[in-house]
């Protein structure tokens, strides 16, 4: 987490996520992150890693500017005490209304969409696998699932093999231009904060020694 030598920091590990989800809705709003102005803040670990990273992206949308906060921290966490009790850890605003996802970003289980006029509708999210009464429990030690219940982590490796099988490059859903775009993001941030990782992890020389 904080070894530079890995490429540790709440950047790379965590703000991909923050990211994706403004990738995600910049996606629908036929838009991309390649059009974002980047603006950053980033708090340091005595290793040289960041600990904590704020970004703010300005992105033009209609005659106008769609504004996205993302975070990452190594020293916070979404949802405290585990138990589902926190606000939610993404917030979609628009004229219409609200979106609210809540912890875990990368599996979220529980939704909210409050509208203008008023409606507000509260979704709970399972995840398909064995059920309950399978005895099999998926998650980290600290974090285990409803009994029977996936990680859904299982849908990107059925895209790899559907991609492998039908001899694609990438994705049908997540284009490797959106991940160039997310890395360019990610470049911007911490060229702005002076971050370096150690010139065998900066390389891009294959094979290293």
């Amino acid at each position: 987490m904080i070894n530079p030598q890995l490429g540790g920091g709440a950047l790379l590990d965590l703000g991909v996520y923050s990211l994706t989800w403004i990738a995600h809705v910049m996606r629908a709003l036929n838009t991309s992150l390649a059009k974002s102005t980047v603006s950053s803040a980033m708090r340091k670990h005595q290793s040289g890693v960041d600990e904590q990273t704020t970004i703010i992206l300005s992105i033009p949308h209609d005659n106008n500017e769609v504004h996205c906060i993302a975070t990452a921290s190594i020293r916070v966490a979404g949802d405290p005490n585990r138990k589902g009790t926190a606000g939610p850890v993404i917030r979609i605003q628009g004229r219409k209304g609200e979106i609210s996802i809540f912890d875990p970003a990368f599996r979220p289980t529980r939704t909210q969409v409050i509208t203008h006029d008023g409606t507000f509708e509260e979704h709970t999210w399972t995840y398909p696998g064995p059920g309950p009464g399978s005895g099999w429990r998926n998650g980290l030690s600290h974090m285990l699932h409803a009994e029977g219940e996936g990680q859904g982590m299982f849908w990107e490796a059925d895209e790899c093999a559907y991609a492998s099988r039908d001899g694609r490059l990438e994705s049908r859903v997540e284009s490797l231009a959106e991940s160039i775009d997310l890395m360019l993001v990610l470049d911007e941030v911490r060229r702005q904060n002076d971050f370096v990782y150690p010139k065998d992890v900066e390389s891009t020389a294959f094979p290293l020694a």
